[in-house]
């Protein structure tokens, strides 16, 4: 059983000093999921709570169904792949989820690595203890799952806590025939081959320009690597038509509009930009959709910077882009303002997918580029009456807001979000800044899921 102290007093939610009142186990579970969703691992609940033992220390508490069904949608529907081995951990507290943990799908540990990192928290919050049978059964399912290749790539890694030798030589997984037994005696020997990974392949090349048409021909390079490495193929002499014909064969893997609008941004070919938000587009269908009506709110004031070249105005463009492309429905507005006159200039724009026409519409909206005025703006879009009923407002702004009456903003839809695209710290549920449900203080690829998450 796990020895660490537990926290007796009230979860406090992020640094603003409001309680959670009469939030249950699994809600307080949900709400720090939702934290590390967005990837903020710096995120304290009071200021020195660790969320990863909190997480550890709730787990015990909840129901067999409760556990699996939160292990299930954290790792198979979010794609968490730490949070799902924190509630493991914790299940080992309590002796009914202890069982529990034989029947959960191994495939939680979708690569070698997880099983090192399960491993790893383990020793980190249990120091000088034996691992448990249950994590070794859950290991040894896993580990039979893996074939050569990715056996071969992970047994490489060195600089983490825990490597894949340790974790063999720990849980003693059993083999499901012989040529899997001579993988497992490869790592723990270290002569399995290193794998022909795209790296490998473009550095054991020197023709450069032949590196990347060998992996465009033979469709080697993933499309996060394909993104990145664009003007790295165009420098070596790789056609522009062959990358931009590469990338529209790319399946929908989900990938950051950001880090597509920001090569967009760097490049001058417009076959490729053309491919690139095309491939955008079709990414879209990967989403995990937004449903009902989406209010997209779009700080344009001065302190954002020049559109799109700042690097907070890419990221509220992105994010914003982003927003439309996982919205059932949605629509976009602009805000501004007169920082003298003290007040607010919001516009409703065209919703588009087309990034050159979305740019077009910021830099022909002409309301202004003063500071935000979020009160102001959103009393006056919800006087305009455009609809019914409104599911969420997402307010995407550096937070440099410029009422000083101290008006706050009123509730115009069931759900209402700022998202502080400038901010580094944290992610904070809100009680005392109604009437939005969080003040998303970061920047993050995750902010979709999160507020989807944060809905359910």
């Amino acid at each position: 059983m796990s020895k660490f102290n537990p926290t007796k007093k009230e979860i406090r939610v992020a640094n603003n000093g409001a309680l959670a009142v009469n939030e249950t186990t699994y809600g307080k579970l949900k709400r720090l999921v939702g934290m590390y969703l967005i990837n903020d691992e710096r995120t304290y609940d009071d200021g020195n709570v660790d969320i990863s033992q909190e997480i550890i220390r709730l787990t015990s508490d909840l129901s067999p169904s409760q556990f699996k069904k939160l292990v299930e949608k954290t790792r198979f529907e979010y794609g968490l792949r730490h949070t799902p081995l924190l509630l493991i951990i914790g299940a080992l507290r309590s002796e009914t989820l202890r069982t529990v943990i034989s029947e959960i799908n191994p495939k939680i540990l979708n690569r070698p690595s997880d099983t090192m990192d399960l491993i790893a928290i383990y020793k980190k919050y249990n120091s000088g203890r034996t691992i448990p049978n249950q994590i070794k059964k859950l290991i040894s399912k896993a580990l039979n799952n893996f074939d050569e290749y990715q056996l071969s790539k992970y047994s490489k890694t060195t600089k983490k806590e825990v490597n894949l030798k340790d974790v063999i030589n720990l849980t003693h997984p059993k083999p499901k025939n012989s040529e899997q037994e001579k993988l497992f005696k490869g790592v723990l020997k270290g002569n399995l081959p290193s794998p022909m990974t795209w790296e490998v392949h473009l550095s054991n090349t020197k023709d450069k320009k032949q590196a990347w048409e060998d992996l465009l021909d033979t469709n080697k390079l993933p499309a996060l690597a394909t993104i990145r490495n664009i003007r790295n193929m165009i420098i070596s002499g790789v056609d522009e038509k062959k990358i931009a014909k590469y990338i529209d064969g790319l399946k929908s893997n989900w990938i950051f509009p950001f880090q597509i609008i920001t090569v967009m941004t760097m490049l001058s070919s417009e076959v490729i930009k053309k491919s690139l938000e095309n491939y955008l587009i079709r990414m879209s269908n990967s989403y995990i959709k937004l449903d009902g009506l989406t209010y997209i709110v779009l700080d344009i004031s001065g302190s954002m910077g020049s559109f799109i070249q700042s690097e907070n105005a890419k990221k509220a463009f992105s994010m914003a882009y982003s927003l439309i492309l996982a919205s059932e429905n949605c629509k976009v507005f602009l805000t501004a303002g007169n920082d003298y006159e003290i007040k607010h200039k919001t516009k409703l724009i065209k919703t588009t997918t087309n990034i050159d026409k979305f740019l077009n519409e910021i830099y022909s909206s002409a309301i202004g580029h003063g500071g935000i005025f979020t009160a102001q703006a959103i009393d006056w879009i919800d006087n305009q009456n455009y609809d019914d009923e409104v599911d969420r407002v997402v307010v995407i702004s550096d937070s440099q807001d410029c009422d000083r009456n101290g008006k706050k903003a009123k509730k115009i839809a069931n759900y209402m979000y700022v998202n502080n695209i400038a901010a580094y710290n944290r992610i904070a549920f809100t009680d005392n800044n109604k009437p939005f449900d969080a003040d998303i203080t970061t920047f993050s690829s995750r902010i979709i899921d999160f507020i989807k998450f944060h809905e359910e």
